[in-house]
């Protein structure tokens, strides 16, 4: 660019003075008058050697100019979306991972008032598919949408609006049991102790220590009934068998599938006597996710591994 500049420069330089010799000659002025026209043409000559640079730096600025008006113009896209409830939700040729892919090619939608169990052993992906879904996890490929949105352009407060997570240890904090469910709110519970089975659970009674005055199943049906309070779209559940007995696991698994949410279960443990209330099964091994609409798929292919089947 200084090379153009300079050359420009050269060429007024040599034109002008070629014009100011031809202008002596042919008006016969003496060798004073020439040095009184080239003085002249050098006081013209100077303020045009800025012109060039002038114009480059014009010509940039023009391109700058349109650049921002191309931007401008250009159509961006409108996030964050909102939602209004839970229709579905659905993985749609997902890789999910962190250093490297843990399940690969994920296909399965989740309906509105569903029963679903995601079944398999221990650190197969049951968590990572967990967190995909609370966006702690974003896929490696493919995409995962609420209502033919995408997840990760929902707002975040009605995304998780939607949600209710129950999980093996869910916090309590020193107060009253109803005060536990509403979380310091006004509303009765006895109708949300009722139906998840702590009707003599006194309401009123204090918990303490993190509810370490009442039971492992009382725990976790605290948690549900919290669930069940705040009403909520969908019901998340993990792993909230794994410290109970058989028989109060059970009770407490059809106590969560009596719930009128949608239910996604999270669990290693399976009770056979209930599996023919779930719409659907989700069979986590190997890599992959395989749903099952069958639960004497779920047993066959499950008995090889760590999962509790009783």
């Amino acid at each position: 660019m200084d090379g153009l500049n300079s050359f420009v420069q050269v060429l007024i330089l040599i034109g002008a003075s070629t014009l100011g010799v031809i202008v002596a000659l042919k008006t016969n002025l003496n060798m004073g008058g020439l040095m009184v026209i080239i003085s002249s043409f050098s006081n013209i000559i100077w303020p045009l050697r800025s012109i060039s640079p002038q114009i480059i730096s014009v010509s940039s600025i023009k391109v700058i100019f349109e650049d921002y008006d191309k931007t401008l113009k250009e159509e961006m896209p409108v996030t964050p979306l909102t939602i209004d409830s839970f229709e579905n939700i659905s993985f749609n040729n997902v890789d999910l991972g962190y250093d490297k892919t843990i399940l690969s090619n994920v296909n399965f939608s989740i309906n509105r008032n569903e029963k679903v169990l995601i079944v398999g052993p221990s650190g197969e992906g049951k968590s990572t598919l967990l967190k995909s879904i609370l966006r702690e996890l974003d896929p490696l490929d493919g995409e995962i949408t609420t209502n033919n949105k995408k997840i990760n352009q929902i707002e975040i407060k009605p995304y998780f609006d939607m949600f209710s997570l129950v999980h093996q240890k869910g916090f309590i904090f020193s107060n009253t049991v109803e005060n536990n469910i509403n979380l310091l709110g006004k509303e009765d519970t006895q109708s949300h102790l009722d139906a998840v089975s702590l009707s003599t659970l006194d309401k009123d009674l204090d918990l303490q220590n993190d509810g370490s005055n009442i039971s492992g199943g009382q725990r976790a049906r605290l948690m549900l009934a919290r669930a069940n309070f705040f009403n909520k779209d969908v019901v998340l559940t993990d792993e909230v068998f794994a410290s109970l007995d058989q028989s109060i696991g059970e009770s407490l698994e059809k106590d969560m599938l009596s719930l009128p949410q949608t239910l996604i279960n999270i669990s290693h443990i399976v009770f056979k006597n209930n599996l023919d209330l779930y719409d659907k099964f989700l069979i986590v091994e190997n890599g992959c996710v395989q749903v099952s609409y069958n639960k004497d798929d779920v047993i066959a292919r499950m008995l090889e591994t760590d999962v509790v089947i009783t």
